[in-house]
């Protein structure tokens, strides 16, 4: 054979093999995730606990007055200076930046439909709304309303106040409040039941608190209930209602209460504290499966199972209110914001 068809040959053969030994190296790459992966990474399933667990966040002056969570962030309303706080738990550095907000702002609400945060307060004649984008804070509307604010609440895209004239409605980039007309006298606690498309709205009673529920369209009243506590606060977890206030010296001494949301009565479900005192008072607030318990007096909170009432553990060292989503929890205590420690897999969740 020629020696230029042998010299050939035996070119090709060692292309051949080069190609073969770049193929299995890309292989091998590719099995060691050395390659640049092409698209999003795929998610993560780790549940480690977020370091703000166990970890305070002190303002640098001002005071925290009220939380609210948006997704995965938490807003802050602080006075001296009033401000308003965005605060990301997956940040090294939880602040994610600060707002002015007007004099005498008392109340937040996040909106889930629009993405939209609400700041509210203001004198007994009228107040200041600011509705803020949750994001960037920028502020989308404000407006001075003629009434004195007692409560307030997101659903479906609206602002529900209450007042001491009774239950209004601002949509989203509204500048004049509508008077919910089935809803007069003086409210002093507004929740939304979404699962329900209502509203419901505790007012000054003769004997204790009335409790109505009314369409978040239409506004018509859709159950009436009463209790004896007064000062009342609702958390409304999926199809759980439940209740706080201070004891009113009426019959019923539990100052925490499950409520069934077709008679806004309250009942007894599972065991834990549905039909005990906790202290004399308790405030509470909702969370994505449980309910945060607040005993004002001593200065805790409880997390306790929504659907069933059982206990699922306890803090101390929180004055305020409580916020959380799965993963994490925060509290206010003075002037700071507390990461609770979720040692419990309830109260993991939220």
């Amino acid at each position: 054979m020629p020696t230029s068809l042998v010299n050939r040959r035996h070119a090709l053969i060692a292309s051949g093999l080069v190609a073969v030994l770049v193929i299995v190296g890309l292989v091998n790459h590719a099995r060691n995730g050395r390659l640049q992966r092409i698209g999003p990474p795929a998610p993560t399933t780790s549940a480690a606990p977020n370091p703000f667990q166990r970890s305070s966040i002190s303002l640098s002056g001002g005071a925290p007055i009220a939380l609210a969570g948006g997704g995965q962030l938490v807003y802050a309303l602080a006075v001296d200076p009033p401000r308003l706080i965005r605060i990301d738990p997956n940040l090294p550095v939880a602040f994610a930046g600060s707002v002015p907000v007007p004099n005498g702002s008392r109340y937040l609400a996040f909106d889930s439909v629009t993405r939209r945060l609400w700041v509210v307060g203001g004198g007994d004649r009228s107040s200041t709304v600011t509705e803020f984008d949750a994001l960037s804070l920028a502020t989308k509307v404000q407006v001075q309303v003629p009434m004195m604010i007692t409560a307030v609440t997101t659903e479906n895209g609206r602002l529900w106040l209450g007042t001491p004239n009774g239950l209004h409605s601002l949509p989203f980039g509204g500048r004049v409040p509508a008077a919910v007309r089935a809803v007069p006298g003086n409210v002093v606690a507004v929740a939304a039941d979404p699962v329900r498309d209502r509203i419901l709205v505790a007012l000054d009673g003769s004997s204790g608190t009335d409790l109505v529920a009314v369409r978040d369209q239409g506004g018509e009243v859709d159950a009436r209930g009463s209790t004896s506590l007064v000062r009342p606060t609702f958390a409304v977890v999926a199809n759980d209602i439940w209740l706080g206030g201070y004891l009113g010296g009426g019959a019923d001494d539990r100052t925490l209460q499950h409520l069934n949301p077709a008679t806004l009565v309250a009942g007894v479900t599972g065991s834990g504290p549905v039909g005990d005192t906790v202290g004399p008072s308790a405030a509470v607030f909702p969370g994505v499966t449980v309910v945060w318990a607040l005993n004002e007096n001593a200065h805790s909170v409880t997390c306790i199972n929504a659907a069933t009432g059982r206990v699922q553990g306890g803090w101390s060292d929180i004055a305020g209110g409580v916020v959380s989503r799965p993963g994490f929890a925060f509290g206010l205590n003075g002037q700071q914001i507390v990461g609770l420690r979720l040692t419990e897999s309830a109260c993991y969740q939220g």
